[in-house]
Formats: structure tokens, C-alpha cells, sequence
């Protein structure tokens, strides 16, 4: 604390130093307060923001975006949850009429190594394995005879029967399955599967039923 002088021993120009002294000292202390005050009114604000979040109700999936893997769980209330019961896929029913069956005798115990092909067995665990049809092309050979004719003495040829028109050797069916495998499926696929059913290379790279056409309407 700076102690306070004599005025009575002061002439003008000290009182007049002292005056200005003051002042400054007073502006000084002026922008230091209207900082300070700045200041407490921020830290006052924010305050209160966070009393108003401490009073909003935690977030959970219901309220929030928060996801439901990550919203708060009481403690203990895994525990206290019943035990889901299986859905319904979880033990597939047996198929009523399979195919085929296949009864598995057992030749050893699995415990001790004991022959027990004579011993009578009964089922004790049965399932199913399910799979497709191998798929195999339906190929038709179709010759058409013909020889000489007795009257005009020219050669002649039975007509090709109704939908076995010479031509493209893909019929209607599997014309249409290139044309939604073109569509729907890779081209790799489309040529893999295709070569597989009819043992031969087939481009599947535009419709095999509209090159069939363009080939037809070229023919004499």
C-alpha cells in the first residue's frame, strides 16, 4: 500500500504530478475492473448452461441418437433378464417326406473302441442335409431323312418338326435363362453356369435369343 503524502508540503507543480499520477492509476484500475467483470459474466453464463445439462435426463436410445448397443444399463439388469427362449429357426423341423434315407450303424463305441456292429441300434440323432439336383441338359438329336424323289427325280427333306427348327441349338427355356442371367447376373457367372449345362462355351455377352433371331432372318 503506498502511503499517502503531505499535501501541506506540496507545492503546485507536485500536486499537479500527483493529480495525473491518480488518474492514470484510476484508468488503469477502470479497464482492469471492466475486464474482470467481462469475464465473471462468461464464467456466470456458462454456469448456468451447465447447471441446465446437469438437470436434463441422461441420453438413451429412446430420447437421443445414442445407439441402443450403447445406451446405459442398470446394473444387474443382464441378471435379472429371463432367458430368451429359441427362436424358431433354431432347431429346423425334419422334412416329412425326404428323398432318400440313410441309416448309419455305428461300428465302435466312441468311448472305448468296442465292436458293436452286432449290437442293436436305434436312431439317436437324425437331420436332414439338403442340396439341388444335379442339372443336367435335356439334348435332342434331330435328322432329318430325306433320299431321292421317284417322280421328279430330285432330292428331297422331311420338314423339321414344330420347335425344332434348325438354327441356334439352345432351346426356348434356355434361351430365356441366358437372357435373365445377361440381365441380372455377372457375365463370368452367366458363362460358368452356362458351360456346365451344356458342356460347350457360350458367349453370353448379348442376348443369345437375339443372335439366334439375326442369324435366322440371314439364312436364304
Amino acid at each position: 500500500m503506498i502511503p499517502s503524502p503531505d499535501l501541506a508540503l506540496l507545492d503546485s507543480a507536485a500536486k499537479d504530478a500527483l493529480i495525473r499520477t491518480l488518474i492514470e492509476r484510476l484508468n488503469d484500475l477502470t479497464v482492469r475492473l471492466e475486464v474482470l467483470e467481462a469475464e465473471n459474466a462468461a464464467s456466470r453464463k456458462e454456469n448456468t448452461e451447465l447447471r441446465v445439462k446437469l438437470d436434463l435426463p441422461p441420453k438413451t436410445p429412446d430420447n437421443s441418437s445414442t445407439p441402443p448397443s450403447q445406451g446405459h444399463k442398470a446394473s444387474g439388469a443382464a441378471d435379472a433378464k429371463p432367458k430368451a427362449k429359441p427362436h424358431a429357426g433354431a432347431h429346423r423341423p425334419l422334412h416329412p417326406n425326404p428323398t432318400q434315407r440313410r441309416d448309419v450303424a455305428a461300428s465302435q463305441c466312441q468311448h472305448c473302441r468296442a465292436d458293436v456292429s452286432g449290437v442293436m441300434q436305434t436312431p439317436v440323432h437324425s437331420y436332414d442335409r439338403i442340396e439341388i439336383p444335379e442339372i443336367k441338359p435335356d439334348v435332342t438329336r434331330v435328322a432329318l431323312l430325306g433320299g431321292m424323289c421317284p417322280c421328279c427325280a430330285k432330292p428331297f427333306k422331311a420338314a423339321p418338326p414344330a420347335g425344332l427348327e434348325p438354327g441356334s441349338p439352345f432351346g426356348a427355356n434356355l434361351r430365356a435363362f441366358a437372357i435373365y442371367l445377361r440381365l441380372s447376373a455377372v457375365q463370368n457367372m452367366a458363362r460358368m453356369l452356362l458351360a456346365g449345362q451344356t458342356g460347350r462355351a457360350v458367349r453370353v455377352s448379348a442376348p443369345t435369343a437375339a443372335k439366334a433371331q439375326r442369324a435366322e432372318h440371314r439364312r436364304p
